[in-house]
């Protein structure tokens, strides 16, 4: 007579083996594409933040200094051998920072050649490359250039402005560069408001997320209950999801 066998416990591995090591790899590849967008989506604008609250900036530097140039035609070109003077006004963008190396580039329409013309540009063919330099904030400049047409212009005339000149130059940018101040902070604390809006801050954060979760708590359990009009209470109660979306495209609409 052979004996009952006995039951033998599973034998758990200490470690996991290759194949479980393998689908590991493998489930964290899928999820690392997830996990990287979610945590640009949150620490860049996070870090942003941080960055220029640390930065001595108003709204003005938001926009980085730089050159600015307008074209204008003085004369016109009648017949072959005609002169007129194309003028460029070059101004710099803003009025706290100066530009370096500032350059201007233009290519005039084809049957038109450059004359005389302001001794800081110079001509090669049909482009003409002016060099202004450094420009002190706000400040502006005027050059001029002598253009003679012949008779492929005459025959297909183009007006200088429908190439536009382009300007070039160099300036510090408030937001990249490395100057820190805790100017911002200090204005914030000691601003007379800062107890008031901390005290509405820390109310509405409260009282907004513990009413949310009751009222929310009480209406699902209401409309869990079978009753006359149920379905339009339902619906009723999702117009508070919808009502943002709607205002922001009318209001998009409008400004647009």
């Amino acid at each position: 007579m052979s004996k009952p066998l006995t039951p033998v416990d599973p034998v758990v591995p200490d470690r996991p083996g290759p194949l479980t090591r393998r689908e590991a790899r493998l489930a964290y590849g899928f999820l690392a594409p997830t996990v990287l967008i979610v945590a640009a989506v949150v620490m860049l604008p996070l870090l942003a933040t941080f960055w220029i609250s640390v930065k001595p900036v108003a709204l003005g530097d938001l926009r980085v200094a730089e050159p600015i140039v307008r074209e204008r035609v003085i004369g016109t070109w009648d017949a072959v051998g005609d002169i007129a003077e194309i003028q460029y006004r070059v101004r710099n963008s803003s009025r706290t920072e100066p530009l370096r190396d500032v350059r201007i580039t233009d290519t005039l329409p084809d049957g038109l050649t450059p004359g005389a013309m302001d001794a800081r540009c110079t001509a090669a063919g049909q482009v003409v490359t002016c060099m202004l330099g450094d420009m002190a904030a706000g400040a502006r400049d005027r050059l001029s250039v002598a253009a003679v047409a012949d008779a492929a212009y005459l025959a297909d005339p183009v007006r200088p402005q429908a190439g536009e000149a382009v300007a070039t130059g160099d300036a510090n940018n408030v937001l990249t560069d490395l100057t820190f101040t805790l100017d911002n902070f200090e204005r914030v604390f000691s601003a007379r408001e800062f107890l008031d809006v901390l005290w509405v801050t820390f109310a509405y954060t409260l009282f907004g997320t513990l009413g949310a979760l009751v009222l929310g708590l009480f209406a699902a359990q209401l409309l869990n209950q079978a009753f006359f009009g149920r379905p339009v209470l339902r619906g009723l109660f999702l117009f508070p999801y919808v009502a943002p979306v709607i205002a922001m495209a009318f209001t998009w609409i409008i400004l647009l």
